[in-house]
């Protein structure tokens, strides 16, 4: 995404809790933008920004940096997010591609989401960078953040962030504590969970007919 500044009234609508900003570290080295961090105080949003060089060469983006910003954006704690470098081409679209593959999207998805976005920009840099990172080594580490919540925080977000990296709907699980269903507003404190504590999750399965439904672990 290319974000432009503005503090127009219209910009007032942005909820995003974090803006994950690529700005080249040397290339253009000048700081956020004051308008846009005056926006950000403002409106409460913290920004977490990750310098990645503008570079045509593919082994020249850190796996560290996407590695850092996939745990940005990947925590549900920080949801919703706002990608955006400084074109919303291809520093954003290797995040996001890298994003994808974390997602399981086989590699001609992630390339074509990538190309469509990118439109006659797209690099072939890019391409090779995004079907070469390999997210085995990573997905780890990223996985075991992918779930933690605020204490405060609505179970929904947790629950949703559950159904959609295994790509489910959510009326296909349903989600217990202490044997009763978790509401969907519903928060760590109002169930007075302890750190250790376990939600349960169950699938749903409907019997044909008309007739009810069974619950399987």
């Amino acid at each position: 995404m290319h974000v432009e500044t503005s503090t127009s009234s219209s910009s007032q609508k942005l909820r995003s809790n974090y803006v994950i900003q690529h700005l080249p570290r040397y290339l253009c080295p000048e700081p956020y933008p004051e308008e846009n961090l005056e926006f950000l105080r403002i409106n409460k949003i913290k920004l977490f920004q990750s310098g990645i060089d503008g570079t045509k060469e593919p082994t020249a983006i850190p796996r560290s940096a996407i590695t850092e910003a996939l745990k940005v954006l990947i925590d549900v704690r920080n949801h919703p997010v706002l990608i955006h470098c400084k074109r919303g081409k291809h520093r954003t679209g290797c995040l996001v591609g890298c994003l994808r593959k974390l997602q399981n999207w086989c590699d001609s998805s992630v390339v074509e989401e990538y190309k469509h976005f990118a439109g006659s920009k797209w690099r072939e840099t890019d391409v090779r960078y995004l079907e070469s990172f390999d997210v085995s080594c990573i997905r780890h580490c990223l996985e075991s953040i992918i779930y933690r919540i605020r204490r405060d925080g609505p179970l929904q977000k947790l629950m949703l962030a559950y159904c959609k990296r295994l790509n489910l709907r959510y009326g296909e699980r349903w989600f217990l504590y202490d044997g009763n269903k978790v509401d969907l507003t519903q928060t760590v404190d109002d169930l007075e969970m302890e750190d250790d504590n376990c939600i349960d999750v169950l699938t749903v399965q409907w019997g044909g007919g008309g007739g009810g439904g069974g619950v399987d672990h």
